[in-house]
């Protein structure tokens, strides 16, 4: 039950990562898009729409 949950959690964190991919094409600094990345972390509801 709580490898379930796990594995949820890391695919909706994974897919947050792939849509930030998608939307980042063309960012010049490798660095900004690490930070993006970060906060999704601290952000309750990031990438939601």
């Amino acid at each position: 039950m709580i490898l379930q949950k796990f594995a949820k959690t890391l695919e909706g964190l994974n897919n947050k990562i792939k849509t930030l991919k998608r939307t980042a094409y063309g960012y010049r600094n490798q660095e900004y898009f690490k930070l993006k990345i970060l906060a999704i972390h601290q952000a309750k509801h990031a990438l939601v729409g």
